[in-house]
């Protein structure tokens, strides 16, 4: 379309090293056709570029085979690859909430099953500001929407995401969608004598109802995000230390622990 050539043509030239060899290579649906230009004592020339000298006596060889179609056609999809609908702004599948769309080719035995974790349908307030789940919704809030990020990608939103609530912090979850630390699960982790710190780890577990993915944090630093029941590592250090981790829609779920030696 931008230099006026064979539509169905599918091509490639190259330049070896050097400039003792310039190539061009095409196919379609009837034809394969290769052009190699070059000194057959392979002496080097400035000339031998692929591009402007290959690629056009490419061209040339398929128009005097007479193949002169002007509409392109579509190249026959894989076999095994179907066509699903996702969303336009996470690539999940589109969910209630996802306001744009698009078409997009996926494997067949491997197709996504899990909806966007991040568009979700709540009620904001007058503000346009602070988004909560229908339970606690103020009398004026608006059903719509809502765009909810991790919470390492909060402080990036207003430069490059779209709109995204803040869930408000005084709106009570109930105990069917709380998050729950499970590991550890004593406020006491008692390190196993004989073994230097550096050599062991702590299984940071939670479980959560919702199928979406958790982010953990050790006194405010990010150690890892791990889908909800599945351990993720954690080498301690002496002392107390706050373990809080938070999940795409907001939710999150803190536990103190101390480290001892014995």
């Amino acid at each position: 379309r931008l230099y006026g050539l064979e539509p169905n043509i599918h091509w490639k030239t190259g330049t070896s090293f050097g400039f003792r060899d310039a190539w061009s290579i095409g196919s379609n649906d009837r034809y394969t056709g290769a052009v190699w230009l070059g000194n057959l004592n392979r002496d080097a020339s400035r000339y031998l570029v692929g591009a402007p000298l290959a690629g056009p006596l490419l061209f040339d060889v398929f128009d005097a085979l007479g193949h002169q179609d002007t509409e392109r056609l579509s190249d026959p999809p894989p076999k095994g690859i179907t066509t699903t609908e996702v969303c336009a702004f996470s690539g999940y599948l589109a969910g209630q909430g996802c306001t744009e769309t698009r078409r997009a080719k996926a494997p067949r035995k491997s197709v996504a099953v899990t909806p966007c974790p991040y568009h979700q349908m709540l009620y904001v307030n007058a503000d346009n500001t602070t988004a909560y789940p229908k339970s606690c919704a103020p009398a004026d809030s608006t059903e719509k929407s809502v765009l909810v990020l991790p919470s390492q990608a909060r402080e990036f939103s207003n430069l490059l995401l779209p709109q995204a609530y803040t869930m408000a912090p005084d709106c009570e979850t109930g105990a069917a969608d709380a998050l729950n630390i499970t590991s550890p699960s004593q406020s006491t982790i008692i390190l196993i004598p004989g073994m230097s710190v550096e050599e062991q780890e702590v299984a940071l577990q939670a479980n959560a109802n919702e199928g979406t993915e958790l982010n953990w944090f050790v006194n405010g630093r990010f150690i890892g995000s791990q889908m909800p029941n599945q351990k993720i590592w954690w080498q301690p250090s002496l002392g107390e230390h706050l373990i809080v981790i938070t999940d795409a829609s907001g939710r999150s779920s803190r536990k103190r622990v101390i480290v001892k030696s014995h």
